[in-house]
């Protein structure tokens, strides 16, 4: 283990007088009031794109499902690595052959690149903290700004009363912590928001739909896997989903009173912030979703009813620490007993929340959004104003079905697709981006390709984005190699 005097702040000042630091003494990147933040890193990546609206629609489409592998441990369905964030770039830098200045010089430019800087550390020496000077214990942090004329480093992290929050870490304990685990020199891990570029295919994955919305909802409500809908491979081990999570709950209170050990609050947490979100996202949908509120008005007890379920599932979770002060059984009786009740009263809720967002809803299928789409396509319905031309990106962007996808982009000719372009460039590459990307995904065969090239090279006579133009003259260049063969 490191000392944390070895890391004073006279010997950072030093050290400034051999590197090149910028003139400007603090920077601060923003954050914003994560969603949910049970689980540090959710917070970490919530607290950062949810400073920019455009992201908003996701946000509060995500974090709907819950599931477990066992019987223990309780988490939102949800993106798993930074890189899975739209508009989060990620990347590793190895800090392990950098000294103390290095390292410090390393993180301040960093974050002057509007870098946020995740990085596992020891909070033995972090005076913030729980376990400062009482134990070691390796956890993350996020460092999201510095001020060299007060020696400090801002995190984001819980503090020694979990609360989650922004703090103020002296540099010499930021330091001293870093270098006391070996794993430390090895994990820093940058992420920085941007707008999700054109070539992205996520930029096209996170459209949000209502439709979407209420699928994800009802697998919670039936406890059904929702893996399926995205074909996730990472949550494929968990074998409990949704309203089932209370019997994983029920399983653990009775571990502790059996076990008299103390209660592992993580999962209750977690629960808790479950029907926080809930209560949260039906608020952002009345005020986004047009008509939505009128249908809410008409049936008044939906939102106490979900605020009813996170008030008690706030007692719920303050009985467990109650219990872990005061090592008295009843507090964990009662909570059993409120979870019993709680699960029948959450159904209902949820049921009725189904009920109100399934009306401000039309009941058209995929399919038949596609027919009527290609139909307007095809009979040059939707070139003769900019609004008109707006539809095909909007219902294109909505359109969650690859083979229709691939359908409706090789009928539209090459004076639409110059209509589009002076349309909106930007969204007319996407499209183009998320055609490429399709195209690995059906098996083609030989006879086609001069189909395929023929709308390739439509595409390549509008698109402007150079990677967009890369993607397309790669798949030029295969559709002619393959039929020259």
């Amino acid at each position: 283990m490191m000392n944390s005097s070895t890391y004073s702040y006279t010997h950072y000042e030093a050290s400034l007088a051999r590197q090149p630091i910028p003139s400007d003494s603090q920077k601060i990147l923003p954050l914003a009031k994560p969603f949910v933040k049970g689980y540090q890193y959710l917070g970490y990546a919530l607290s950062v794109i949810m400073t920019h609206k455009e992201c908003l629609p996701w946000v509060y489409h995500q974090f709907i499902q819950l599931s477990s592998p066992n019987y223990q441990w309780v988490d939102f369905y949800h993106p798993h690595d930074f890189s899975d964030y739209p508009w989060l770039e990620t990347n590793e830098t190895d800090c392990a052959d950098l000294n103390a200045e290095q390292l410090i010089h390393t993180w301040i430019q960093l974050i002057n690149e509007e870098k946020y800087l995740v990085m596992f550390i020891d909070e033995f020496y972090l005076s913030h903290t729980a376990f400062y000077q009482e134990e070691h214990y390796s956890h993350d942090i996020m460092l999201h700004g510095y001020d060299l004329e007060q020696g400090i480093f801002w995190a984001s992290g819980y503090n020694r009363d979990f609360q989650y929050g922004e703090y103020s870490i002296p540099i010499e304990e930021v330091l001293a912590a870093h270098f006391s685990f070996q794993e430390s020199h090895k994990r820093l891990i940058t992420i920085r928001y941007q707008q999700a570029p054109v070539h992205s295919p996520k930029v096209i994955a996170v459209v949000v739909t209502l439709e979407g919305l209420i699928e994800q909802l009802q697998d919670y409500v039936d406890s059904r896997p929702s893996s399926w809908r995205r074909n996730d491979i990472q949550q494929a081990s968990a074998h409990f989903y949704g309203m089932e999570i209370y019997d994983i709950l029920q399983n653990s209170i009775q571990n502790f009173i059996d076990n008299h050990i103390k209660a592992d609050i993580r999962a209750f947490h977690i629960w808790y912030e479950h029907k926080e979100a809930m209560e949260q996202r039906l608020t952002y949908l009345t005020q986004n979703v047009t008509g939505l509120q009128a249908i809410v008005d008409q049936h008044p007890t939906l939102m106490p009813a979900l605020k009813e379920l996170t008030r008690k599932a706030t007692i719920i979770r303050n009985l467990l620490l109650k219990y872990n002060r005061s090592h008295n059984i009843a507090s964990l009786e009662r909570a059993s007993q409120m979870l019993y009740t709680m699960r029948g009263e959450e159904e209902v809720a949820l049921q009725m929340m189904l009920t109100v967002l399934k009306q401000s809803i039309q009941p058209v299928s995929v399919l038949e959004q596609s027919r009527e789409l290609k139909r307007r396509v095809v009979d040059r319905q939707l070139r003769k104003t900019v609004e008109d031309r707006l539809i095909i990106f909007d219902q294109l962007e909505k359109l969650d079905h690859p083979n229709e996808w691939i359908e409706i982009m090789l009928i539209i000719d090459q004076q639409l697709w110059e209509q589009l372009a002076q349309t909106d460039s930007v969204r007319t590459d996407r499209l183009i981006a998320f055609w490429c990307e399709l195209l690995q995904t059906k098996p083609w065969v030989a006879s086609q390709y001069d189909t395929l090239r023929n709308v390739v090279e439509r595409m390549q006579k509008v698109a402007q984005d150079e990677q967009v133009k890369a993607q397309l003259e790669y798949w030029h260049t295969t559709m002619t190699a393959i039929r020259s063969q």
